[in-house]
């Protein structure tokens, strides 16, 4: 009986080897048949039997190929499809908190700019006495300074905080970055002043405009340099460093530390609303996904690279400003008894601090003030003394701002009254053409905290001057 010798001769004996090949190529099954045959010694019949062999691999791969590759196509198009379900889910969900941020920022204007209105308008009465003082210590003005600082730094952290959870901004402007430099060292001086931790600001030659709100940049590379405190907070000894390069276009701030960096998988969620590694009491999630929504509204993006046990680096890049920023103007002074001798104001707020600022600037101006606590007070009061000027609060027990305006405007009784809002930051629905909400039939409004000033400019645009 005729043995195979080798390969070629069973090629020359098998005429399925020579079809398969024909059709899948040589490669695929002279590896085949080297792996099946150790001794080329066969016989007919094991030739057949190998060919029978070859046959049914080959019906199973065709079977596979035929049936399973359209299965395996349809898992795979049905993991894409739950991965993008995933996708969005998680986009509605933080869509969900970002409402949630929303609705918590209306509140925490509220429930902080009212104490935060009383702190600096007492800083301000505080400040005119102590000028009035025969012997002026200095040191009492640089106390005040730093007192009114920090205020208006809150305040701008809780307009922040709203403008982000509205999505949107302030308006923009070219910002020099400049005079950025000095406001982080102010900073750094509070925050690190209790820490071995060094920061560097880099300086360099030439102007650097972006366009962005000057405010919230500084708040959010102020949050940058809270988070890169936190990681150092470990070590002994480190630095952090904050420079600006420019690019045709964009101009970059990085902000970078030698902490301990952060890992990949903190790392792909960093800018998620709410997620923060830090213990509980220790941080709230939202500095990041704030600034990083405030950052966007700019048109700019920030990004973030981590080596842990090296340190972290934060990019903001930000558009360049097309012109130089606009010049600041010296405050306007107001004159004392500008206005309306016996123009008489009433004031309803329902706390008795904000009263009693209000009042005190108010006849300090020449104003004669009424005070009421709330919405049904100053009817009465109205009832028995008509007034030039209303001043009122929105959010007020027992009946609101806004119900008082309606009943005033509804009423033929004040058709001259103007009325101005002052208000926490809680706003109806409404909104005007900035994107500020502003409440349906005032003749002005003013959010808390505010100063003498600003109330001064406001009854002078309500109010003509003798």
């Amino acid at each position: 009986m005729p043995k195979l010798s080798n390969y070629g001769d069973y090629l020359s004996k098998s005429p399925l080897l020579v079809f398969l090949i024909s059709v899948f190529g040589v490669f695929t099954f002279e590896l085949l048949i080297m792996l099946m045959i150790d001794d080329w010694n066969l016989s007919v019949f094991q030739i057949a039997a190998l060919d029978s062999t070859l046959l049914s691999l080959v019906t199973v791969a065709l079977f596979w190929f035929v049936i399973f590759s359209p299965m395996k196509a349809s898992l795979v198009r049905r993991l894409d499809a739950e991965k993008q379900k995933e996708t969005l889910q998680s986009q509605l969900f933080h869509s969900a908190k970002l409402a949630t941020i929303g609705t918590m920022a209306a509140g925490i204007a509220h429930e902080i700019n009212n104490p935060l209105a009383i702190m600096l308008g007492n800083e301000e009465l505080l400040r005119e006495r102590i000028r009035k003082l025969e012997h002026l210590d200095p040191q009492l003005l640089r106390h005040l300074d730093r007192q009114k600082e920090a205020g208006e730094r809150i305040a701008r952290i809780v307009k922040g905080l709203r403008a982000a959870a509205r999505a949107e901004t302030d308006s923009s402007e070219s910002v020099d970055l400049r005079e950025l430099w000095p406001k982080l060292t102010e900073i750094a001086e509070v925050l690190l002043s209790s820490t071995p931790i060094q920061l560097v600001l880099e300086e360099w030659e030439g102007e650097r405009f972006v366009q962005a709100n000057q405010d919230e940049l500084m708040q959010v590379i102020a949050n940058l340099l809270s988070n890169a405190k936190d990681a150092l907070k470990e070590q002994t000894s480190g630095s952090i460093r904050v420079s600006a390069r420019e690019l045709d276009d964009k101009i970059d701030i990085l902000v970078s530390d030698t902490g301990s960096g952060i890992s990949k998988e903190n790392l792909a969620r960093i800018f998620d609303p709410f997620y923060t590694t830090k213990a509980p009491g220790e941080g709230t999630g939202l500095g990041l996904s704030i600034s990083h929504r405030i950052v966007t509204n700019f048109g700019g993006t920030i990004t973030v690279e981590s080596t842990q046990g090296v340190g972290t680096t934060f990019l903001i890049r930000l558009p360049r400003a097309a012109d130089r920023p606009k010049p600041k103007l010296p405050p306007e002074q107001l004159p004392q008894g500008q206005f309306l001798k016996k123009s008489r104001v009433l004031v309803a707020d329902d706390e008795p601090a904000v009263r009693e600022i209000l009042s005190k600037w108010l006849s300090n101006s020449g104003y004669i003030v009424e005070l009421a606590s709330d919405g049904h007070d100053a009817l009465r009061k109205l009832q028995s003394q008509s007034c030039d000027i209303l001043i009122t609060d929105l959010c007020m027990p027992g009946m609101s701002g806004e119900k008082l305006i309606q009943t005033i405007r509804n009423s033929s009784l004040y058709p001259e009254m103007k009325i101005a809002v002052i208000t926490g930051g809680i706003f109806p629905d409404s909104s005007n053409s900035e994107g500020t909400s502003q409440p349906p039939l005032a003749d002005g409004y003013l959010e808390k905290p505010f100063t003498r000033d600003a109330l001064s400019k406001l009854l002078l645009s309500l109010q003509a001057p003798v």
